[in-house]
Protein backbone atom coordinates (compact mmCIF):
# COMPACT_ATOMS: atom_id res chain seq x y z
CA UNK A 1 0.00 0.00 0.00
CA UNK A 2 1.36 3.53 -0.77
CA UNK A 3 0.01 6.42 1.10
CA UNK A 4 0.63 9.90 0.17
CA UNK A 5 0.61 12.16 3.75
CA UNK A 6 0.24 16.02 3.16
CA UNK A 7 2.29 18.64 5.00
CA UNK A 8 1.33 22.13 5.72
CA UNK A 9 4.06 24.44 3.82
CA UNK A 10 5.52 26.05 7.58
CA UNK A 11 4.40 29.51 8.43
CA UNK A 12 6.93 32.20 8.33
CA UNK A 13 7.69 31.90 12.61
CA UNK A 14 8.29 28.18 11.61
CA UNK A 15 10.52 28.51 8.94
CA UNK A 16 12.44 30.90 11.29
CA UNK A 17 12.72 28.20 14.43
CA UNK A 18 13.74 25.97 11.14
CA UNK A 19 16.28 27.85 10.18
CA UNK A 20 17.92 28.76 13.63
CA UNK A 21 17.43 25.09 14.88
CA UNK A 22 19.44 23.83 12.18
CA UNK A 23 21.80 26.24 12.13
CA UNK A 24 22.50 27.85 15.71
CA UNK A 25 25.07 26.36 17.83
CA UNK A 26 25.79 23.00 15.27
CA UNK A 27 28.21 24.96 12.65
CA UNK A 28 30.06 28.88 13.13
CA UNK A 29 28.14 31.33 11.63
CA UNK A 30 28.55 34.90 10.29
CA UNK A 31 25.71 37.16 10.01
CA UNK A 32 23.06 35.45 9.46
CA UNK A 33 19.29 37.26 8.63
CA UNK A 34 17.24 34.61 10.13
CA UNK A 35 14.31 36.82 9.92
CA UNK A 36 14.83 37.55 5.71
CA UNK A 37 15.08 33.82 5.61
CA UNK A 38 11.98 33.28 6.94
CA UNK A 39 10.34 35.66 5.30
CA UNK A 40 12.24 35.39 1.77
CA UNK A 41 12.41 31.77 1.44
CA UNK A 42 8.96 29.81 1.71
CA UNK A 43 9.92 26.59 1.33
CA UNK A 44 9.21 23.16 3.52
CA UNK A 45 12.00 22.23 6.43
CA UNK A 46 13.23 19.48 4.07
CA UNK A 47 14.57 21.98 1.43
CA UNK A 48 16.13 24.35 4.00
CA UNK A 49 18.11 21.48 5.20
CA UNK A 50 19.16 20.75 1.48
CA UNK A 51 20.07 24.27 1.42
CA UNK A 52 21.93 23.94 4.45
CA UNK A 53 23.83 21.33 4.14
CA UNK A 54 25.02 22.69 0.82
CA UNK A 55 25.88 26.08 2.36
CA UNK A 56 28.05 24.02 4.72
CA UNK A 57 29.97 22.35 1.89
CA UNK A 58 30.52 25.82 0.10
CA UNK A 59 31.62 27.36 2.94
CA UNK A 60 34.10 24.51 3.64
CA UNK A 61 35.55 24.44 0.19
CA UNK A 62 36.29 28.60 0.88
CA UNK A 63 37.86 27.97 4.48
CA UNK A 64 34.67 30.04 5.69
CA UNK A 65 31.79 29.83 8.17
CA UNK A 66 28.96 29.78 6.50
CA UNK A 67 27.02 33.02 5.89
CA UNK A 68 24.14 34.82 3.84
CA UNK A 69 26.55 34.22 0.29
CA UNK A 70 26.60 30.54 1.17
CA UNK A 71 22.92 30.37 2.24
CA UNK A 72 21.51 32.18 -0.49
CA UNK A 73 23.75 30.78 -3.45
CA UNK A 74 22.96 27.31 -1.86
CA UNK A 75 18.78 28.77 -2.20
CA UNK A 76 19.21 29.20 -5.94
CA UNK A 77 20.41 25.85 -6.30
CA UNK A 78 17.58 24.46 -4.63
CA UNK A 79 14.86 26.49 -6.81
CA UNK A 80 16.37 25.61 -9.82
CA UNK A 81 16.10 22.23 -8.72
CA UNK A 82 12.35 22.74 -8.50
CA UNK A 83 12.20 24.45 -11.61
CA UNK A 84 11.93 28.10 -10.60
CA UNK A 85 14.05 30.76 -12.25
CA UNK A 86 15.83 32.75 -8.97
CA UNK A 87 17.89 36.21 -10.42
CA UNK A 88 20.16 38.32 -8.21
CA UNK A 89 16.96 40.98 -7.81
CA UNK A 90 14.81 38.34 -6.27
CA UNK A 91 17.03 38.51 -2.93
CA UNK A 92 16.85 42.40 -3.42
CA UNK A 93 18.58 43.65 -0.42
CA UNK A 94 21.02 40.67 -0.63
CA UNK A 95 21.52 41.26 -4.16
CA UNK A 96 24.94 42.20 -3.99
CA UNK A 97 25.82 38.62 -2.79
CA UNK A 98 25.84 37.70 -6.28
CA UNK A 99 27.89 40.57 -7.70
CA UNK A 100 31.13 39.75 -5.30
Amino acid sequence: MRYVVEFKMPDKQTRKEIWKDCLEGKMQLMDIDFDYLAEKIELSGGYIKNIILNALFLAAKEGNRISMKHILESTVSEYRKLGKVITSRDFEKYAYVFTE
